[in-house]
């Protein structure tokens, strides 16, 4: 311990594991192996490179710590300093370029700062006698040694947490191939579009919270065919539960208590809105599913799907390296890697456009989360500011209580989705199936806006489907978790149990203790 000093290697490959501890449960270990070793691997050659300048394997290592905390740390420190300075009310999209030049500046300050401090570092270091050296190497390599078996300790805990524990999901058998009596009839596999509005009002709701006439999309809708329920609910009040549930068609059920399931442990539902049932129903029956990678957690990427599509030029398409470069000096160069919100939205609705004639038969997943912030768009189409991935929470201190900013952001994506209906039905070589639907409702937060209304508004979701032969499918009051259950049944005679409506709430610091609702609305 006192003559070998290993733990600049462990701290090293410490950020990286400490990151991927806490994230376990979202994503997979084949994710953070290039990232340990390129950190394990960039850490011997600065200590190789320390070792030939200054000629003591305990004082380079010193020096390697001390650089290795400096690239590590450099992300969190500007963080810190740039949300401390911001904590006022500054709406950042007023005065971007202001705030583009300031950070500038910041970045080259603490760079600066760091530079000066590790030569600093260097010069003491050279003059530490050899019992000090000795000291110091046994004391530090005790420390790394407890840093790095804190997140091994989180991995082996989620390991045990999650040993054979599956997403409580009825998976269809592969079945023969067979032809329904509507597919028959129609003469072809229809290709299905599933998109996803977020946080997308039902008509009612615009009018008594906001304001607000949707008429005029409605009505475009109606005109192509559409059928618009007038009283559709979400069975769930966050995302991640809503897709889960609706994706494969049934309610949230856990082998393991929800007790023993933390607030942030999202391993079961995103591994149910990527690996979901209603992908393996439709590849037991030829189609293969497309995703479209977002801009949120669970849709951002999906690794079960059989094609891909990237929404963004940026380098880092994984969630898990952009928080990691972030954290680091990488930082610098961030406006150069990370993804554009706005892009990566944009690129979306050009693809939903043009994939109409790409081969089918297909189940194409679209997820936007717009209209929901952070606001993007003005109703023009303007981008009014240019989040990204990483930072999009300094542009959401509004969150839902920016009526108008909400408005404004809706009007537009309806906008941009009939320029998607019309290019789908136009270059579809047979009328494909058509579904437009929220996940949830808007979260109201106004004065004089009660629980109730809260709840009512939520659960309220739009919903509009296309669907050939059979333009009345759907009924008024259709819920999420049939949505599926109605077409299969129709178009595959699936011969599922179209399921009894449940409002099941929950609130996001404990989204899996779940209270009952007796009715809706309340």
């Amino acid at each position: 311990m006192k003559k070998v000093a290993f733990y600049p290697l462990l701290m090293g490959i410490y950020p990286v594991l400490y990151l991927y501890g806490n994230n376990a449960s979202e994503v997979p270990f084949s994710i953070a192996v290039w990232p340990l070793l390129i950190a394990l691997g960039g850490t011997v050659v600065v200590f190789a490179g320390t070792l030939l300048w200054l000629r003591d394997l305990r004082k380079s290592a010193l020096l390697t710590s001390a650089i290795a905390v400096f690239f590590f740390g450099y992300g969190h420190i500007h963080s810190l300093l740039y949300m401390l300075i911001m904590e006022n009310d500054i709406d950042v999209g007023d005065i971007h370029d202001t705030i583009f030049i300031f950070k500038i500046i910041l970045f080259g300050v603490l760079a600066f700062a760091g530079l000066i401090g590790l030569i600093a570092i260097q010069s003491k270091i050279r003059r530490l006698q050899p019992e000090m050296l000795q000291r110091l190497t046994q004391v530090l390599n005790v420390v790394s040694i407890v840093l790095v078996v804190m997140p091994l300790g989180l991995l082996a805990r989620h390991a045990l947490a999650h040993h054979g524990d599956e997403p409580d999901v009825i998976r269809p058998a592969v079945v023969e191939e067979s032809v329904s009596p509507v597919i028959k009839e129609l003469g072809y596999l229809p290709d299905i579009y599933n998109i996803v509005l977020d946080g997308y009002a039902r008509r009612d709701v615009f009018d008594l919270y906001y304001q607000h006439d949707n008429k005029g999309f409605i009505q475009f809708l109606r005109n192509k065919g559409f059928t618009v329920a007038k009283r559709s609910t979400a069975n769930y009040f966050w995302t991640f539960l809503s897709l889960a549930s609706s994706m494969n068609m049934q309610y949230l059920g856990f082998k393991r208590s929800v007790s023993e399931i933390s607030a942030g442990d999202m391993t079961i539902p995103f591994r149910m809105i990527r690996d979901h049932r209603i992908g393996h129903f439709l590849r037991s029956r030829g189609y293969r599913t497309v995703h479209l990678n977002s801009t949120w957690g669970a849709t951002m990427t999906n690794p079960y799907a059989d094609e891909e599509i990237l929404c963004s030029s940026g380098v880092y398409q994984t969630e898990f390296y952009r928080v990691l470069y972030q954290t680091t000096l990488l930082k610098i160069w961030e406006a150069n890697v990370d993804t554009d919100l706005a892009e990566c939205h944009l690129t979306n609705i050009e693809t939903l456009k043009k994939i109409a004639q790409a081969k089918g038969p297909k189940f194409v997943f679209a997820h936007f989360v717009p209209p929901h912030h952070p606001y993007l768009f003005d109703r023009h189409g303007n981008v009014m500011r240019h989040a990204t991935v990483s930072n999009q929470f300094e542009f959401q201190k509004f969150l839902w209580s920016k009526f108008d900013k909400y408005i404004d952001q809706t009007v537009y994506i309806s906008n941009r989705m009939k320029e998607v209906v019309n290019s789908i039905q136009a270059n579809s070589k047979h009328p494909p199936i058509i579904i437009i639907h929220s996940d949830h409702g808007p979260q109201v937060q106004k004065i004089g806006i009660y629980l109730k209304d809260f709840i009512n508004a939520r659960l309220a979701t739009f919903f509009a489907a296309y669907t050939p032969g059979k333009p009345d499918l759907f009924p008024n009051d259709v819920t999420a978790v049939n949505y599926y259950r109605l077409l299969f049944n129709h178009y595959f005679d699936a011969g599922m149990e179209v399921l009894p409506a449940e409002y099941i709430f929950s609130s996001y610091h404990q989204p899996f203790k779940f209270q009952r609702l007796p009715h809706y609305p309340l």
